[in-house]
């Protein structure tokens, strides 16, 4: 009597449909990580905002973003103050709350036409600057080493701080997380109004700009974060325009300063502690197919097992960042290792449903010919698709 047919369903069709939505996946994960710098781009001062929408007595307007920073405003001599800084320590970086802690010094050198404003509106030494970025003012600790300036040689004014605080990171870019490079700045500017650079004020616009000799020495010894290279610093001067007038008759601007401490991730530790763990699953999921078709419930218990890892491993690595608006580079791998596990587990319960139908008629051997062939097959497309994604990974 000749064998009857195992099953009428071929299982080329189906494996094709598993493979074609695990390159879908793939494919969106390339799509969707490039950057968007365009269309998150800031709106240019001045331009015409989104119209206010009626909502009852009252109005709504919509929230746009609106660029605070102007090139720095160069003034005259007489009206221009240096601001060095020499960090000391940074420590309890916490990229969840977008926060770290920093201590050090600052130093202030101005001409005597600043100090007859000083003395006039008498306004006290640790009120001249502020740190824009701190996170609570009644944390900020600022103590002038003497209680007032020292009179230099050339007729300017050197009065030293010391300072600590807990400081906001307002520029985290985390698409690359965990090969990522960090920006912990601070934000200093003119604190009284008298220093500041609105129209119509009494005195003029006093300049801030950064003592250049202090760059070389503005990192102490002590700024090591674990786990991440410090690159070094870099340092800006602009005029920080904020939108609103803070009750007088024109918007407020006052000359600003910003430090950044350059940091990046140490390679190896990230790709130890984030990468390899993930290609270790992703590898026995490719491996997993080898297993005797026979092997029904062993063969189904290995995806179920590493998507209930991915699904852990995911969540620790979340604990440590922020609620983000994007998903980062390290999601994109564990999307290609869920899609992956998924497509395995419905593979094997395709084999497992296939054996046991064959099992009932007596048609084993063809039937774990026919699983053996897909499995093949199946491990030949994953591996070149992951070998694919990486290779397009490597892009960003």
């Amino acid at each position: 009597m000749a064998p009857k047919a195992v099953s009428p369903r071929s299982p080329s069709g189906l494996v094709a449909l598993l493979l074609l939505q695990v390159f879908l996946l793939a494919g969106l994960t390339i799509a969707w990580g490039r950057p968007t710098w365009s269309a998150s781009a800031r709106a240019v001062e001045g331009s015409p905002g989104p119209g206010a929408v009626g909502i009852g007595a009252g109005v709504f307007h919509p929230y746009r973003e609106v660029s605070e920073a102007r090139p720095r405003l160069v003034g005259p001599k007489d009206k221009t103050m240096s601001l060095g800084i020499h960090v000391e320590n940074a420590y309890e970086l916490s990229l969840k709350d977008r926060s770290f802690r920093v201590e050090g010094w600052y130093w202030l050198r101005w001409p005597e036409r600043i100090n007859e404003i000083l003395k006039e509106r008498e306004i006290p030494p640790t009120g001249i600057v502020e740190f824009t970025n701190i996170i609570q003012a009644s944390e900020l600790a600022m103590e002038a080493y003497e209680p007032v300036a020292q009179r230099l040689p050339g007729g300017d004014y050197l009065q030293e701080f010391r300072f600590s605080g807990k400081l906001y990171i307002s520029d985290l870019d985390l698409r690359s997380f965990p090969f990522v490079s960090l920006r912990l700045p601070i934000l200093v500017e003119t604190a009284p109004d008298a220093l500041s650079c609105s129209e119509g004020g009494g005195y003029g616009c006093v300049s801030l700009v950064f003592d250049q000799g202090s760059h070389e020495a503005a990192l102490g010894q002590f700024v090591s974060i674990n786990g991440y290279e410090t690159e070094g610093v870099w340092s800006s001067e602009f005029m920080h325009q904020y939108p609103t007038s803070f009750g007088h008759s024109v918007p407020s601007a006052f000359a600003s300063v910003r430090l950044d401490i350059l940091y990046k991730t140490s390679f190896l530790p990230a790709f130890g502690s984030y990468v390899f763990p993930l290609l270790v699953l992703v590898g026995v999921a490719l491996v997993s197919p080898s297993l005797p078709g026979s092997m029904g419930d062993v063969r189904l218990a290995i995806p179920t097992t590493i998507l209930l890892t991915l699904i852990f491993l995911q969540q620790a690595y979340k604990a440590e960042l922020p609620s983000l608006a994007y998903i980062t580079y390290l999601d994109w791998f564990y999307i290609f290792a869920y899609a992956i596990s998924a497509a395995l587990f419905c593979l094997f319960c395709w084999g497992t449903n296939l054996y046991a139908k064959a099992d009932a008629d007596g048609h084993e051997q063809v039937a774990l010919r026919r699983i053996n062939r897909v499995d093949l097959l199946f491990q030949a497309l994953a591996a070149i698709g992951l070998i694919g994604f990486l290779l397009l990974m490597l892009r960003f």
